[in-house]
């Protein structure tokens, strides 16, 4: 295991420790962009100990931050979301968590994301395999699903918090209600990126993502045998914000509905 993935597991392992703490306790929500987009002390202080391990360990790194912003086209560039998830969190659910992602060179390179209150840790490395450990089983080795017609799939969706994100992303699944077999929408785009990647769906679809959305489940999903596309069915440019992310072999007819 590489000095790198070795340091974004135990941020992340740490970060778990902090928001742990708060969840399902009484605590104080405030908004950012708007009255749908919350966060919490449980968000900065896991972002506090997240960037202090990655500084530490990378004084020459950059980092991008949902909670602080910063960089992330410098040659090695960590893109962090401490708390994926806030909504969930705030009200008690167990779908959040924490995404650490390292960019090399304008690509990701190694993500990962600690679903802390499911006890699932999920990671993966460029050419080395993507991985999950639940609780204090030892880790196996994920691959999407092999699902490869619509009707018999189960798709996800995650968007902002904007009403033009919202309703564009309902119509997208109203279309598509008539021809799948299920779909769902958990608020949490990391969580639902992994779903997809150990195989429980097949397709998720995405709407005006950040960078930190995604950037620590991409090579996760990569290495599982997923594919990232944009919405005109076309792979996906890291820095884009519309994605589908797919097993690799279902349909294509998937995109004439997008």
């Amino acid at each position: 295991m590489s000095k790198e993935l070795t340091i974004a597991k135990l941020a992340a392992r740490e970060a778990g420790f902090v928001i742990m703490r708060y969840w399902q306790k009484s605590i104080s929500v405030k908004t950012k962009s708007n009255w749908r987009d919350p966060v919490t002390k449980a968000d900065l202080a896991a972002d506090n100990i997240i960037q202090k391990r990655i500084k530490t360990a990378f004084p020459t790194h950059s980092i991008l931050s949902e909670e602080t912003g910063g960089n992330w086209k410098d040659e090695y560039a960590w893109v962090i979301d401490p708390l994926d998830g806030t909504v969930n969190f705030a009200a008690g659910l167990p779908t959040f968590s924490t995404s650490i992602g390292l960019i090399k060179n304008g690509r990701p390179f190694l993500g990962v994301i600690a679903c802390h209150a499911l006890r699932e840790t999920y990671w993966g490395e460029i050419g080395k395999g993507a991985w999950m450990k639940k609780g204090t089983k030892k880790p196996t080795r994920i691959h999407v699903s092999k699902t490869k017609k619509l009707k018999e799939a189960m798709f996800s969706f995650s968007f902002n918090y904007s009403d033009v994100s919202r309703n564009r992303m309902l119509k997208k699944a109203q279309k598509l209600g008539n021809t799948t077999r299920a779909m769902r929408i958990h608020y949490s785009g990391a969580y639902d990126f992994m779903n997809v990647a150990s195989g429980r769906i097949d397709a998720n679809i995405c709407d005006e993502l950040g960078l930190w959305d995604y950037a620590g489940a991409w090579p996760i999903l990569k290495e599982a045998g997923g594919t990232l596309y944009n919405h005109k069915g076309t792979p996906l440019v890291f820095g884009e914000k519309n994605a589908v992310a797919t097993n690799s072999v279902l349909s294509k007819k998937l995109f004439d509905y997008l």
